[in-house]
């Protein structure tokens, strides 16, 4: 995806100047796109860690990994609501979209991730009363099942991709934006 962005014809053109001058002079501070990317990562290490769990490692241990995978989702998803506030007041669409479609994409992820876990180990303790956990049975694993945990490690990926685009494209409206003044 990054490597899509910096080779195509409107990363080189001049039409990147035009489009970063004829905006608001706010550009964004760096802090949100880099915030996104390191919780992006750190919640595809969490999850990693999760999914390959050694048969050693204690149940205390994995529960303390899956606590801080749900509450770094739920803090993920609060700053891509930020960042796409932070990036929609510059009037630039090239930064605005992508972090507004960060805000689905985290949203999809949490559903899948709620949707993985029950595939996985079932119904949470929490949600045991309602009357849809009595009726529901671990089975081996079926294609449904096999597509909601790839989708969920998918969309994990794609969250970091677009997080780094729109680091990328930030960081190029800044360049852009610099030559401009000082030229």
């Amino acid at each position: 995806m990054i490597a899509a962005c910096v080779t195509g014809r409107r990363w080189l053109a001049d039409s990147v100047r035009q489009s970063a001058e004829g905006t608001s002079e706010r550009t964004p501070m760096a802090f949100w796109p880099i915030s996104l990317l390191v919780l992006a990562y750190m919640q595809l290490v969490l999850g990693a860690m999760m999914r390959h769990a050694l048969p050693g490692f204690s149940p205390v241990g994995f529960a303390h990994i899956v606590k801080t995978h749900i509450t770094i989702a739920f803090i993920l998803w609060l700053t891509t609501g930020v960042a796409y506030w932070r990036m929609r007041r510059c009037g630039d669409l090239t930064l605005s979209r992508p972090a507004g479609a960060l805000i689905c994409f985290v949203a999809i992820q949490i559903g899948l991730g709620f949707a993985t876990w029950i595939v996985n180990y079932g119904y949470p303790q929490m949600l045991a009363s309602l009357s849809v956990a009595d009726s529901y049975l671990l089975h081996s694993k079926n294609v449904l099942d096999a597509w909601i945990v790839t989708g969920h490690v998918a969309t994990g990926s794609l969250i970091l991709a677009v997080s780094s685009l729109l680091l990328v494209r930030l960081l190029r409206r800044r360049r852009v934006l610099s030559f401009s003044v000082s030229s």
